[in-house]
């Protein structure tokens, strides 16, 4: 019983403390149980931010961009590189002599115009190829994987299309609707060189032998396609012998860029995105992926602990609350056929908040969202005084903050980067007695393109703030 009116009083101490807030850091409100001995405080923190090139993380994506095309944060130009899966043990029958090799590219979707023409030219890596666990930055150098020039060029003839007027086009169960694709015939110089190509012992020994494909575009400035996977094929044919009779078989064999190779998606600016801000002034914060400019935050951890030590008199720390609500300024409700050419790049679904020390390890260890390193939020919704809707990313750093003070880790500032993120889920089937729920299975850094611009912590109007609430015992 005596627990029980601890917790209730507790939470109406919590209660009180919450209905003040301070614009200053370190001027909070501080409640005293005598009996009890509960010490509670709220305070508010001005935290700073900045854009950056922060951490560029290339892990071989789920989907690639191909095109350039321009949007209200400048022009986007995607190429890909990929290495291709060796098959194997694998051996073409004896006799066998090549007929074509053909390069497939899938997509789903595209940005900008569709009905704009787009050119594609393909060479052949000879120069390096990639580390599968390797780190490589979105503007790669091209001249240091391919010479580009006329004998790594690898189309047959030009080719010129535009993303809506597709001819070819497969079946996908999985997304129960058709999958445009684009069908590249590769030059008959790389068929033959490509078919001499007879050890499959290994993929190392195959990368050796052949180190990949660059995809590019040479003219057409407005569409990007959405790459979901590509494939070559290798068409050959031979002959055996039935009953004395000789007959002749066509055959293929495929060679997939799937997860046993490595991809790098090569995305630049052409005009540096950080340095082509003239029009914003500082109150204008940008995340923009998959070009990897990200919106650190930092946090006052020395004024956060100095705050709440003062407060608490050395009491064991615990922050009940640290809510930080980042506004989105961009988000635009309004059907796809209304979409125009400078507004395709939207926000982000989902933003992950985390220490920027952990970010490289979060995902190539490939960890999901924890409450002490990195915070997933989704776009929420509020309707504001004047009647608009207004929306944000919202954290609650509660038990971060409480690890790292009791860390005593706090001398300085706490740098978190805020990330674009693709998240996989599962869902469980509702029974008689329980309820469906939906769990999270991946976070990935986002490989499609986004843009989002955020208030920034020195937005006059509106600052950026950490609101903490915090209890001592």
């Amino acid at each position: 019983m005596k627990q029980l009116r601890i917790s209730i009083f507790l939470l109406a101490l919590l209660s009180l403390c919450a209905c003040k807030d301070s614009n200053v850091s370190g001027t909070g409100s501080t409640l005293l149980s005598e009996s009890d001995g509960i010490v509670v405080g709220c305070d508010t923190f001005a935290i700073s931010s900045e854009m950056d090139h922060a951490v560029r993380i290339t892990f071989s994506p789920d989907s690639m961009l191909l095109g350039e095309a321009d949007n209200m944060f400048g022009t986007v130009k995607a190429d890909i590189f990929t290495q291709l899966a060796c098959p194997l043990d694998f051996r073409y029958p004896a006799g066998s002599e090549v007929d074509s090799v053909v390069l497939y590219l899938y997509y789903r979707s595209w940005y900008g115009d569709g009905k704009a023409p787009i050119s594609l030219r393909v060479y052949r890596m000879d120069k390096a190829t990639f580390d599968y666990n390797g780190y490589y930055s979105y503007d790669i150098d091209p001249q240091e994987y391919c010479t580009l020039r006329d004998s790594t060029f690898l189309l047959s003839e030009p080719f010129v299309q535009t993303a809506e007027g597709y001819t070819d086009s497969t079946y996908s169960s999985s997304a129960s609707s058709y999958v445009p694709y684009i069908r590249l015939k590769l030059s008959s110089e790389f068929a033959k060189s490509f078919f001499k190509i007879k050890d499959f012992s290994s993929q190392e020994e195959f990368n050796n032998r052949f180190k990949g494909l660059y995809i590019t575009t040479d003219f057409g400035g407005s569409t990007i396609l959405h790459i979901s996977s590509l494939s070559m094929s290798v068409h050959y044919h031979f002959a055996y012998s039935k009953q004395g009779t000789d007959t002749i078989v066509s055959d293929e064999k495929f060679f997939y860029a799937n997860s046993e190779v490595r991809q790098v998606n090569r995305v630049v600016y052409p005009v540096d995105f950080l340095e082509d801000l003239s029009e914003y002034d500082d109150s204008v914060m940008f995340v923009v992926s998959p070009a990897n400019i990200y919106t650190r935050l930092k946090l006052p951890m020395q004024s956060i602990s100095k705050a709440i030590r003062d407060t608490l008199h050395n009491k064991r720390p615990y922050v009940n609350q640290a809510q930080l609500k980042i506004p989105i300024l961009n988000y635009f409700v309004r059907p796809k056929e209304e979409e125009i050419r400078d507004t395709w790049a939207n926000p982000a679904n989902y933003m992950l908040i985390i220490r920027e020390e952990s970010a490289w390890r979060f995902f190539f260890d490939r960890e999901l969202p924890s409450d002490t390193c990195g915070i997933l939020a989704s776009i929420t919704s509020e309707t504001a005084e004047d009647g608009t809707t207004q929306y944000s990313y919202v954290y609650d750093l509660a038990q971060l903050l409480t690890n790292q003070l009791r860390e005593n880790n706090n001398d300085s500032v706490l740098n978190m980067l805020l990330i674009p993120v693709t998240v996989g889920t599962t869902t469980t089937s509702s029974t008689a007695y329980s309820s469906g729920t939906t769990s999270i299975t991946s976070v990935r850094p986002m490989q499609t393109i986004s843009a989002t611009a955020i208030r920034s912590t020195a937005s006059k109007q509106s600052p950026t703030a950490l609101r903490v609430t915090y209890s001592g015992f």
